[in-house]
C-alpha cells in the first residue's frame, strides 16, 4: 500500500496536462493568496499546521495530521487593489484513512472594463505513510474569463513529518506541471509549525522557480493564542517581489464550528485586505 502511495504521488504529478491559455494574469499572486481569516492574520504561514482547509492549495499531506470534518466559507477583500475572493469547501480525514478535500475559490480583479473573473477547482488527497509521516496530493483546475482568459490543470504534491508532540516540518511542491503560466508558477515550500495547549506558532518558506535565475524567496511567519473561546493572531510576511506585510486577526469558537476575522496592511504599499470564514466540523 505504501508503495502504492509513493507511486500514485508520482504519477499524479506527472500526467497532470495543461490545455491552454489564452493570456496571462498580471501577477501570480492571486493564486497564492486565497487564505483564509485565520491565516491571513497569522501571516499567511499555514502549511504545516493542518487545521484548516487552505492545506488543499497548500501542503495536501498536513490534511491527515489531525481526524476531523470541515466546511468552510471564506470571503476576503483588498479593499485598496480592487481584489476579491470566496472560498468553499469540504474536507474529510476522520471516516477513512485516506482524508479527501474538494474546494472552489472564485477570485475578481481588475478595474472597470478590464474585469477578470478566475475560477479555481482543487481535489485534494492524504494519508499517512507511517504513524508519523503523511503524503499528500492535489489536483487544481483553473479557468479565467473577461480581460484575461485561462484554461489550465496542475497539481501538487507534499509531505508531512511530525517530530515531535506538537512539532511538524513538511516540504510540497506546487504547480508541478509547468503550464508556462505566471499565475500558475512552480514553486516550492519548506514549511515548520509548533502547536502545543493554546499556543501556535508557523513559519513557511517558499521558492519561486518561475526563472531561469536564482529562485525568488518568500516567507510567512505568525502565532495564536487561545484566550478561553477566542483566539488572538499576528504576522508577517514578505512575497517574492519583496512586499511586506503585517496582519492581526481574531476568532470566537463554538461548539461544532467558529467564526474568524482579519487584517493585513500592506507595509511597502497601499494594500489594506479583510478576511472573515465561518467554519463547521468536529
Amino acid at each position: 500500500m505504501r508503495r502504492q502511495l509513493l507511486l500514485l504521488v508520482c504519477a499524479s504529478a506527472c500526467v497532470l496536462a495543461a490545455p491552454s491559455f489564452a493570456q496571462s494574469f498580471p501577477a501570480p499572486e492571486p493564486m497564492r493568496d486565497l487564505l483564509s481569516a485565520r491565516s491571513m492574520a497569522m501571516g499567511g504561514a499555514f502549511r504545516a499546521l493542518g487545521l484548516g482547509l487552505e492545506s488543499a492549495v497548500g501542503n495536501p499531506a498536513a490534511m491527515s495530521l489531525y481526524q476531523r470534518y470541515d466546511v468552510e466559507l471564506t470571503g476576503a477583500w483588498n479593499i485598496a487593489d480592487n481584489v476579491a475572493w470566496l472560498g468553499a469547501g469540504v474536507m474529510d480525514s476522520s471516516t477513512t484513512r485516506l482524508a479527501v478535500a474538494a474546494t472552489y475559490h472564485l477570485m475578481a480583479f481588475g478595474g472597470i472594463g478590464d474585469r477578470t473573473l478566475g475560477h479555481l477547482n482543487t481535489l485534494a488527497m492524504s494519508m499517512p505513510l507511517l504513524d508519523n509521516v503523511f503524503v499528500g496530493i492535489a489536483a487544481h483546475y483553473l479557468f479565467a474569463s473577461g480581460a484575461l482568459s485561462a484554461n489550465a490543470v496542475t497539481g501538487d504534491a507534499g509531505i508531512i513529518v511530525r517530530l515531535l508532540d506538537g512539532l511538524t516540518v513538511g516540504i510540497s511542491g506546487n504547480n508541478l506541471v509547468d503550464t508556462s503560466h505566471a499565475a500558475l508558477a512552480m514553486y516550492g515550500t519548506a514549511e515548520a509549525a509548533y502547536s502545543m495547549g493554546n499556543l501556535s506558532l508557523a513559519l513557511d518558506v517558499r521558492g519561486d522557480y518561475r526563472s531561469n535565475t536564482s529562485p525568488l524567496v518568500g516567507v510567512n511567519a505568525g502565532g495564536e493564542y487561545i484566550i478561553g473561546q477566542f483566539p488572538v493572531r499576528a504576522g508577517w510576511a514578505l512575497d517574492e517581489r519583496g512586499y511586506q506585510f503585517i496582519s492581526a486577526g481574531v476568532g470566537y469558537m463554538f461548539e461544532g464550528g467558529g467564526l474568524d476575522l482579519a487584517y493585513r496592511h500592506e507595509i511597502t504599499g497601499i494594500g489594506q485586505t479583510v478576511a472573515v470564514t465561518i467554519k463547521l466540523g468536529n
